[in-house]
């Protein structure tokens, strides 16, 4: 009866857990997809029109692109890709359905070849748009446009042939929303060999900081979900989520953490890397970190290290786990105090030793408290 109950007990943990990093991660894609058309465009009128003028917009840009594609005229297409691509970034209820129905999509796909490769601007908003079409409301229209016309490998391809740092940021981008919609979409990437593109662009190129908070957020989303990706895989991100973490860049922080506590949930092997990569001392500061999801990231990675063997948590418990932990119990936020109360409970469980440090420390709270 009582490994019934707990058996029912993680599930309903595990529910939770997804529950509340799907909307974490409907809002960060929302966002993102936002926030770039303003950087992009700096236009946040394009957030107060009326969906009226919205529809219009997006309907002009459809049937005057479709024109200048059959023309052959690229400032035209530009244009209305453009002015597509800003009717559709919007916070709720973008009008993609009119698009996804249209010829738009088919031919927006055909920009992504390598014959269009010098056309970098051009190449950038269609990427944008297939994305953001993509990350979307599910369409099956759309999925099997997207699988039929082998859209991730054009753009995987594109990715890695494409001399243009913005380019390479870009479809990242478009792949990182895709991943986090989708397991089939994060699956097919894995089998194209999406990491070792990766590889060899952070080996060959220059990189900039946004292309570095782009490359995070894509290893956090290929990272999580279930069924797991396959092991060998997140392996080769390691090193590269590890570096992020010694950096003072929130985006990369957070994503980076995420990623690593994704990691730590399915891996014996990322456990492993995490103590003798000397990361415990680094997530145990990242607890108390003022942006709250990090800080809730790095108590989802500690559960799952106090989750394992007993050497993981003497480590932790020597680098004062529980002052942080305590701190965190005190937080207004109730997912922070559940993740807390799961690494005590993970604690409890261990040793006669690591038992004995919870007593201890409470006697020290007590007494300071009382100063």
């Amino acid at each position: 009866m009582s490994d019934d109950i707990g058996a029912l007990l993680k599930s309903k943990r595990e529910d939770f857990r997804v529950e509340i990093r799907k909307k974490q991660l409907d809002d960060m894609l929302t966002e993102r997809r936002v926030k770039s058309t303003l950087e992009d465009d700096n236009e946040e009128k394009q957030q107060t029109i009326t969906p009226e003028e919205r529809l219009k917009q997006l309907t002009e840009g459809i049937k005057e692109f479709i024109k200048a594609f059959v023309g052959g005229d690229d400032e035209g297409q530009l244009r209305n890709l453009k002015l597509i691509r800003k009717a559709i970034s919007i916070k709720e209820n973008a009008p993609l359905k009119p698009l996804i129905e249209s010829e738009v999509p088919g031919l927006i796909i055909q920009l992504l070849d390598d014959r269009h490769s010098e056309q970098v601007e051009l190449q950038h908003e269609a990427v944008w748009i297939v994305t953001n079409m993509a990350s979307g409301p599910f369409s099956k229209q759309l999925h099997n446009l997207l699988i039929q016309e082998k859209v991730i490998e054009r753009l995987i391809h594109l990715m890695d042939k494409t001399p243009s740092i913005l380019a390479k940021r870009t479809i990242l981008w478009g792949l990182s929303n895709m991943a986090g919609e989708s397991f089939d979409y994060r699956d097919i990437m894995i089998q194209l060999c999406v990491v070792e593109v990766l590889m060899n662009i952070i080996a060959t190129c220059s990189l900039d900081i946004d292309f570095c908070v782009t490359l995070m957020w894509f290893i956090s989303n290929l990272s999580r979900g279930k069924p797991f990706p396959p092991e060998a895989e997140i392996l080769k991100c390691f090193s590269v989520v590890r570096q992020g973490l010694m950096l003072e860049y929130v985006d990369i922080l957070r994503d980076g953490m995420w990623a690593l506590s994704y990691m730590s949930e399915q891996s014996e092997k990322i456990k492993g890397l995490v103590a003798s990569g000397g990361l415990i001392p680094r997530i145990t500061k990242l607890i108390l970190h003022e942006n709250q999801s990090i800080s809730l990231a790095a108590l989802r990675c500690v559960g799952n290290m106090t989750n394992s063997i007993d050497a993981y948590t003497d480590e932790l418990l020597q680098n004062n786990i529980l002052d942080a932990i305590h701190i965190k119990l005190q937080s207004t936020r109730i997912i922070i105090r559940r993740e807390s109360c799961w690494c005590v409970s993970n604690i409890l469980a261990g040793t006669h030793q690591q038992i004995s440090k919870l007593p201890k420390k409470m006697m020290i709270w007590y007494e300071r408290k009382q100063l």
